[in-house]
Parts: structure tokens; C-alpha cells; sequence
């Protein structure tokens, strides 16, 4: 389950340039990350939960983003500030958009009326 959206996101940045963009990239996170259901609460321990369910599943996607950006400098619009601002808001719970671990939770809790969108 998990390793799809890793596995669809890093193809749709290989093979699709614009995703390699900064608009691109939000686009590919709304679309493969939120929109397909990662469970952000779980996978980053945002909650008191099992502890079996953590799991770095998005840190290593940006691990891999990092590594072809490595490889390929100027292939991509954004740079690692950038993956480490999106990163460090991810477990800082600061934004709705990486809170709960579905859109239905999301949308239930009302965080886009609440919080603020990264």
C-alpha cells in the first residue's frame, strides 16, 4: 500500500518534467500522497497509536527525490531547501495537509478551515 505512491510518485517524476517543477511537484503530492490516502498520523506518529504503523515511508521518497536531484541538478526547478521546508512540515503538524490519514479524516476534522495549507 505504501510503497505505491512511492513507486507511482518517482516514476511520474522520471518520466514527467513537470513534475520536476515546484508547482509540479505539490501537484504530485496532492495527487499520489493525500488524494491516494498515505496515513500521514500513522506512518509519522503524529497520534499515540501502535508503533508498528510508523514507518519513513514519505522520507524516503524525498530521500530518492534528493538522490536523482544529485545526479541531475538541472533537471528539477526546486532545490533541498525546498524538499526539507515541505519535510520539516510534515512532522511539524502545523498544516492540515499532512495531518490525519485520509482526505475523509481531513475533511471531517474540517483542517482546511481550521489550519492552513501548505
Amino acid at each position: 500500500w505504501d510503497r505505491t505512491a512511492q513507486t507511482c510518485s518517482l516514476a511520474g517524476i522520471l518520466l514527467d518534467p513537470y513534475y520536476r517543477t515546484f508547482e509540479g511537484l505539490m501537484v504530485l503530492i496532492e495527487k499520489e500522497w493525500l488524494s491516494f490516502g498515505h496515513k500521514f498520523a500513522h506512518r509519522c506518529g503524529q497520534v499515540v497509536h501502535d508503533p508498528r504503523e510508523v514507518s519513513p515511508v514519505f522520507t524516503q521518497f524525498f530521500d530518492c527525490v534528493w538522490q536523482l536531484m544529485q545526479q541531475y541538478p538541472v533537471a528539477f526547478e526546486f532545490n533541498e531547501r525546498f524538499l526539507l521546508h515541505i519535510h520539516d512540515h510534515v512532522f511539524s503538524c502545523q498544516f492540515g495537509t499532512f495531518l490525519g490519514n485520509c482526505m475523509q479524516e481531513r475533511d471531517k476534522l474540517k483542517l482546511s478551515e481550521k489550519t492552513y495549507s501548505l
